[in-house]
């Protein structure tokens, strides 16, 4: 008898705790501010806002439109506003406002940015090169190179999966954002100086 209710007792203490617990990351949600910019990963800490494009509208007229959805190709027109696409048109339609800076871009297809998810930003191109690699003033002016050439590409996102030192994490916060890709992530990487 003495063993049943000592069972129930436990049992009544540990579904009880169940409540008093830790909350789960996404009930945190609840005590930020709906306008709040939040990191992407499911920790959503608080960030300053990034980039938000140029002032005004933009509007890629004529195109071919390649949204990644598996839909073909089609024509059309995008209006942007800042950096985010706000209308998608036909290709006949003049629906924007009417200071919008309008580019022709008939005859070419417009796509979304591309993804690089493995990258060395400071590995150099070549073998005979690689001592250069050691060296973090070569490393990091690389990197810069790389990153505008990525840009350049129609590249909009990087992860750098490790590169010399904490050079990516440098040009992350010391290049300025419209010379690099928006979202560019520096992983977490083990390098062969310690810090002291």
């Amino acid at each position: 008898m003495k063993t049943k209710a000592f069972a129930l007792i436990l049992l009544a203490l540990l579904l009880g705790t169940g409540s008093r617990t830790q909350e789960k990351p996404q009930d945190r949600r609840r005590f930020l501010d709906p306008k709040t910019q939040v990191s992407d990963d499911p920790r959503r800490i608080a960030v300053k806002p990034g980039p938000r494009g140029p002032e005004g509208t933009l509007v890629l007229r004529g195109g071919r439109i390649f949204d990644g959805t598996g839909t073909p190709a089609h024509e059309g027109t995008l209006v942007i506003e800042r950096n985010k696409i706000v209308k998608l048109l036909p290709a006949g339609s003049s629906d924007w406002p009417k200071d919008a800076q309008v580019i022709d871009v008939s005859g070419k297809t417009v796509l979304p940015g591309l993804i690089d998810l493995h990258t060395h930003l400071t590995y150099p191109l070549n073998e005979e090169n690689f001592g250069l690699a050691l060296n973090e003033a070569d490393a990091t002016l690389r990197g810069a190179e790389k990153l505008r050439y990525f840009i350049e590409s129609g590249i909009t996102s990087v992860r750098d999966v490790g590169s010399q030192g904490d050079v990516p994490f440098r040009l992350k916060f010391q290049v300025p954002p419209q010379s690099f890709p928006p979202r560019y992530v520096a992983s977490a990487f083990s390098s062969r100086h310690s810090r002291k």
